[in-house]
């Protein structure tokens, strides 16, 4: 049976993961929501921020993945799922879905969005190192690891109103946004 609504739940971390201010969650994170597997478990994902900078405020964003194996009741956090490595500088930015995950079932995979920017991943857990981004040919090929930065590519402009933001407009890493999904 699942936990009554504002019941405080437990949440472990995988044995490596960083519970300091350099964690990816540092200042917290928010469930998003919450998708129950073929074996039962619940897998959730959550936006997570870190406002620790060497110099300068902001805040960092990216997602987080949890599971849990038991309705809901306990939780493992098996860390940063889509994200980039924070800078040291101070600034408002980082990869983090705003919209999905949605199951595709056409092609057996899952998508979600940085604002018009679409990624990919058909591992059932979502287990960081299993999201890929669009690339120029409109394939999802670049592996989205939040522990490195990821290639640079040009990008379309985006358009406005995407939660994603950065500072050129005009040619894009693959923190700028992608084409539309085909």
């Amino acid at each position: 049976m699942q936990p009554s609504p504002g019941t405080l739940v437990a949440r472990t971390r995988i044995r490596g993961l960083r519970s300091d201010d350099t964690a990816y969650d540092a200042n917290g994170d928010w469930m998003n929501e919450a998708h129950r597997m073929s074996d039962g478990s619940l897998v959730a994902f959550v936006h997570a921020e870190n406002h620790h900078f060497t110099t300068g405020s902001g805040q960092w964003n990216s997602t987080g993945m949890w599971i849990s194996e038991d309705d809901g009741n306990s939780w493992t956090d098996y860390g940063q799922v889509v994200g980039d490595p924070k800078p040291a500088v101070g600034q408002f930015g980082g990869w983090n879905y705003d919209i999905g995950p949605i199951l595709e079932t056409v092609n057996s995979r899952w998508i979600a969005y940085c604002g018009n920017a679409p990624f990919v991943f058909n591992e059932p857990h979502d287990m960081p190192g299993t999201w890929y981004a669009k690339d120029t040919s409109a394939n999802f090929t670049i592996p989205m690891n939040p522990t490195v930065a990821p290639q640079s590519i040009s990008m379309p402009a985006r358009r406005s109103g995407s939660s994603c933001s950065h500072a050129d407009r005009r040619t894009f890493s693959v923190r700028g946004p992608c084409s539309q999904f085909p």
